[in-house]
């Protein structure tokens, strides 16, 4: 067992306190189980440094002094005022490939028929299907999506007051002006045509 990891059974978290990890500390507080004895300076595992702190950095060159894992490249961060041990960083992102590992990945697809399915109450499908009935456009002004940006589903709030929609109300897909420019005006019809009357005046 590595002295400075947790104590506990299939763990493998640097010990926090009591030769504990976060985790597992925690747990027995909550659950009142009997925390073990600090370890006493006769023991063989002699107590060891608890996180990686480091000293002697030099920022210009990326190198320093950590308590746990001696000299080291150390990365800097926020404008200088800190500095991160790179083994530190290394074991926490294995740490999160092994618990991305175990869900299954998603498809940027998938993700946006989920999205609109539980936003909109319609399908990817529906959605492409909505897109080529309107030309590939904004069906206001004509703007067409880009890679980055596609264009937002617009329902009736009279039907479904808020962000999501029952399915029904769907009523077309806009642009982000246009899509923002009906919010302002709360989808006010008389508005609408008094702004239109505006501008024939005016042109």
């Amino acid at each position: 067992m590595n002295e400075r990891t947790c104590i506990e059974d299939d763990c493998d978290q640097d010990a926090w306190c009591r030769w504990l990890c976060r985790t597992h500390y925690h747990r027995r507080w909550r659950n009142k189980i009997e925390m073990p004895p600090n370890m006493p300076a006769s023991n063989s595992l002699t107590p060891q440094p608890l996180w990686h702190r480091l000293t002697e950095v030099d920022k210009e060159a990326g190198v320093g002094v950590c308590s746990i894992c001696g000299p080291v490249r150390v990365r800097v961060r926020g404008g200088g005022k800190g500095s991160t041990c790179y083994t530190l960083i290394r074991r926490q992102r294995e740490r999160q490939r092994r618990r991305r590992g175990s869900r299954p990945r998603t498809s940027p697809s998938d993700s946006r028929d989920a999205k609109l399915r539980k936003q909109y109450n319609i399908t990817e499908t529906d959605y492409d299907a909505l897109l080529a009935s309107q030309g590939g456009g904004c069906f206001i002004c004509g703007a067409l999506p880009t890679p980055k940006r596609r264009l937002a589903v617009d329902h009736d709030h009279a039907c479904c007051p808020g962000k999501t929609s029952c399915g029904m109300c769907v009523r077309g897909l806009l642009c982000t002006k246009c899509n923002l420019l009906l919010g302002r005006i709360a989808d006010d019809e008389h508005r609408i045509r008094s702004m239109a009357r505006y501008f024939d005046r005016s042109a």
